[in-house]
């Protein structure tokens, strides 16, 4: 029986080197990149800050700043926990991969979430006093 030819298929390419020299590849870096001008920078900068700043005002008018933190080691790992998250992110914007930077995050969650839920209902607690069914535990 004959043989019949090769099917053409989809991806059918030429993988044969070439042993000629290839041009060079030159960079064109005589066009320096374009930027805003100064003062477009100074307003979006400050456009950008303006809200936060309403924000802050608007508390302090609520009275939630200062805010009145009790003084106890949950407190403490709280706010440290989270300048070290601070850390860690100004970091990866200064440089660091995200599985890095997620590791980190990660290590720092642990003592953070639950010094953070201590120390954010001691100040609920302080606020409010205590709620009816701690009020109704004391009583039995």
């Amino acid at each position: 029986r004959p043989k019949s030819p090769p099917l053409k298929s989809t991806f059918d390419f030429d993988i044969s080197v070439k042993k000629s020299l290839q041009p060079e590849f030159a960079v064109d870096r005589s066009s320096p990149v374009p930027t805003a001008p100064v003062p477009i920078v100074f307003l979006f900068c400050f456009l950008t800050v303006t809200p936060f700043l309403g924000l802050m005002i608007a508390w302090s008018v609520l009275g939630a700043i200062p805010p009145r933190i009790p003084a106890v080691p949950s407190v403490g790992i709280f706010l440290l926990s989270l300048a070290a998250v601070l850390v860690v992110l100004i970091r990866f914007w200064l440089g660091w991969n995200i599985i890095h930077t997620a590791k980190w995050i990660f290590f720092i969650m642990v003592p953070l979430l639950p010094s953070g839920f201590r120390a954010l209902s001691l100040q609920k607690l302080e606020r409010d006093g205590p709620d009816e069914s701690e009020v109704a535990k004391k009583d039995e």
